[in-house]
Order: C-alpha cells, then sequence, then structure tokens
C-alpha cells in the first residue's frame, strides 16, 4: 500500500504524510495502543517505527515455535520460510497451485524443505492436500 492508498483507506492524513522519511517502499500501518491510535512505517527492515519509539519484530517472532524448530532442522531461515508461505499461499488462492508437487518449480531451494513448508501450510488449512 503506498502513502495515496493508505490516506484513502484513513491510515494516514496529509499531516502524517509530510513528516514520512525513509524508504520509498515503506508499508503504512494503523497500530493499536493504549492511548488511541498512532501511525507507522514498516519499511525493508525488520522494525516497526512508531513515535512510541523502535519495536524489533524478526521473522522469528512471526513463527511459531513447532515453525522455528522446522527452520531449524532443515536449515532454512526464518524470514525465507515466511517468504515461501506467502508466496504458496498467494499462489493459492490465484489458483496456480491445485497439489504439493505444483510449488517445488516456484523455488530455489530443495524440494523437501518446500515440501515441509506446504505441510506447514495444510496443518493450518491454506494448502489442499
Amino acid at each position: 500500500m503506498n502513502i495515496q492508498g493508505a490516506q484513502g483507506a484513513g491510515l494516514l492524513s496529509s499531516q502524517d504524510t509530510s513528516s514520512q522519511a525513509g524508504p520509498s517502499r515503506q508499508e503504512i500501518l494503523s497500530v493499536p495502543v493504549s492511548s488511541g491510535t498512532t501511525s507507522a512505517c514498516l519499511g525493508a527492515g525488520s522494525s516497526l517505527q512508531t513515535d512510541l519509539g523502535l519495536l524489533s519484530i524478526t521473522a522469528s517472532d512471526l513463527l511459531s515455535e513447532s515453525e522455528k524448530q522446522l527452520c531449524r532442522g532443515m536449515g532454512l531461515a526464518p524470514n525465507h520460510s515466511l517468504k515461501i508461505q506467502v508466496d504458496i499461499t498467494t499462489q493459492i488462492m490465484r489458483g496456480n497451485i491445485a497439489k504439493k508437487s505444483d510449488a517445488f518449480s516456484l523455488f530455489p531451494v530443495e524440494p523437501t524443505k518446500t515440501d515441509k513448508v506446504y505441510d506447514v501450510l495444510v496443518k493450518k488449512g491454506i494448502a489442499p492436500l
């Protein structure tokens, strides 16, 4: 979502955008806080910046404990696991993946790694068997 899209969605005011500085590729988020709602930018890095300070969010923070163990066992970085999950999910929704073997050609990793990440999505109810 770009800044104009965020303004249209009511996530940012024109005052917020005039004070924005940083990478050109930013995702604008509305983050609930105890005193209301604040605007935040999630840029190319792995941190969430708000007017309340810096909250570090790593890919590992977004994985369950069993997913972290799976990544360690396969030697796959958590951010790569998340990227594979997002890409497989996107392709399923577009109708390009109907079975597990359809996902293998999408990633330059060993098919066994794609296979195990796909199994995570099956367990979550996202991917078909």
